[in-house]
């Protein structure tokens, strides 16, 4: 069985979305971090951690977060969907360079 607290990449989407996917993940959850300072970066902060969406380690959003955290993963990416075509990741790719 994997490791529920290994960092997975669960999606990806292009920089260019990242107005329209931050203001929309700060209407819809009470605690999210984010900004610009050579890369983008979204944190949705939840109890014990964070899914991070950034461009730390690509030149896409990356989404990313522990692997239990899969659901709540999967409900921020039905959120940008919308706004912007996503690449989802099915099995989540493990994020070497993260663990």
């Amino acid at each position: 069985m994997a490791d529920q607290n290994e960092i997975v990449i669960f999606g990806e989407f292009a920089e260019a979305c990242f107005s329209p996917v931050e203001a929309a993940l700060k209407a819809r959850y009470p605690r999210v971090q984010s900004g610009r300072q050579g890369d983008s970066w979204i944190w949705v902060l939840y109890r014990g951690g964070k899914i991070g969406i950034d461009t730390f380690y690509s030149y896409t959003m990356q989404i990313q977060g522990p692997r239990r955290q899969f659901g709540l993963a999967q409900e921020i990416i039905n959120l940008i969907k919308p706004l912007c075509p996503v690449t989802v990741f099915d099995p989540p790719l493990v994020a070497e360079s993260r663990n």
